[in-house]
């Protein structure tokens, strides 16, 4: 793989973060945070709409008062509408996790925030899949004691709007952030960062419908934000890799190729300090990844080609 582009497209005296990138109706959006820092209690989020990846305005914007809304995430309904899916921090419950949902039919105009899942529970990226969607949650075993095991669950949708728990992942190590993809055959794919440590590897699970049980497969490298897709066969993997040496803790933005098990080298992204979290879409000429970096002491969402060698 190699570098086409990198492009700033969202910059500002604020705290942009988390995005996700998506084409829809002819268009394509970019979902983002803003806050004043990594963590506020006055955050919102952003739409960000393009037609030729160069020029980009905001579409929409929502906030929900006592809410930190994060990483917000976008699917397509089967109905054909746009979902958002984002997390919480409710300002008022001390930082309880919360999940909520919001949806339009045309990317500028959207439905106001919608509670799912339990207080405590946070689902990540939802994946659709023969007009069901998934997804996975997690949630500390105790708030009070994060040192403790944390839980994933996989749910699933008819609507976006009600989620049934369909399997528990028994996932050790801190599991949390997790993206599900589908290969050609039908099996789940299932991509989780771990954080019990900065040596923490991120793990990958394989299951067969009705996915309820699942292969684990430890991997050899930390994720942060991890994203995949499968591309022409090959899955092709993105998020922050983490590297330690005698000089120090490092986090670079970074895409590989996911193959055996085990991640490739990665090719680095521009950017340092708080960074990552890849949204990411193939158009059939290249791959998009949109992704945040900061400079600084602010972070900006950039925009990237990767086309293959």
């Amino acid at each position: 793989m190699r570098i086409a582009f990198v492009r700033q497209i969202w910059k500002g005296p604020f705290h942009h973060a988390f995005p996700d990138l998506i084409y829809f109706q002819g268009r394509y959006f970019v979902s983002l945070r803003q806050a004043e820092t990594h963590f506020s209690a006055k955050s919102k989020i952003l739409i960000l709409t393009s037609t030729d990846l160069v020029q980009w305005a905001q579409a929409a914007e929502m906030a929900l008062p006592g809410h930190d809304l994060r990483d917000p995430k976008l699917s397509i309904v089967p109905d054909g509408r746009l979902m958002l899916n984002m997390g919480s921090l409710d300002i008022n419950s001390k930082g309880a996790l919360g999940s909520f949902v919001s949806f339009s039919k045309t990317g500028f105009t959207w439905t106001s925030p919608h509670s799912i899942l339990e207080t405590g529970m946070w689902l990540w990226r939802i994946t659709w899949h023969q007009g069901k969607g998934y997804g996975v949650s997690y949630r500390f075993f105790d708030p009070l004691k994060k040192e403790l095991e944390w839980i994933v669950d996989l749910h699933q949708t008819d609507d976006g709007v009600s989620f049934h728990k369909i399997a528990s992942l028994n996932v050790k190590g801190h599991p949390n952030e997790a993206t599900v993809r589908f290969d050609d055959e039908g099996s789940m794919w299932i991509l989780i960062r771990r954080d019990k440590n900065w040596k923490s590897k991120a793990v990958l699970l394989r299951g067969r419908p009705p996915y309820r049980e699942f292969h684990h497969l430890p991997l050899n490298s930390y994720l942060g934000g991890p994203n995949f897709l499968e591309v022409k066969g090959q899955w092709i993997v993105a998020g922050r890799f983490v590297s330690i040496n005698p000089y120090g803790i490092f986090e670079r933005m970074g895409i590989s190729l996911l193959s055996h098990g085990k991640v490739g080298v990665p090719l680095f992204l521009p950017g340092t300090g708080d960074l990552g979290y890849p949204g990411m879409v193939w158009n059939e000429e290249r791959l998009l990844v949109c992704y945040y970096a900061s400079e600084e002491n602010l972070s900006s969402i950039y925009l990237a080609g990767i086309e293959p060698v």
